[in-house]
């Protein structure tokens, strides 16, 4: 089976854990390996969609907070 996976990106958790995301064959797929243990998650399509749309609000958000504070300030 040819599988499709983009360089990982590695981050250390506070409690010696440690995280491995990519995209792989289309999905965000994340790897949390504690303790020597291992578990894998994916995240279809449909759920990036929500995230991207989470983070877009979030972002409008900051943008207006960040407006609001430059305009106090003149």
């Amino acid at each position: 089976m040819d599988s499709v996976q983009t360089q990982t990106l590695s981050i250390q958790g506070d409690g010696g854990g440690e995280a491995y995301i990519n995209f792989c064959n289309g999905s965000l797929c994340v790897s949390v390996v504690v303790e020597g243990k291992q578990a894998d998650f994916h995240f279809d399509d449909i759920t990036l969609n929500v995230f991207a749309y989470a983070y877009k609000l979030h972002c409008e958000e900051c943008k207006k907070k960040e407006g609001k504070q430059i305009t106090k300030g003149e």
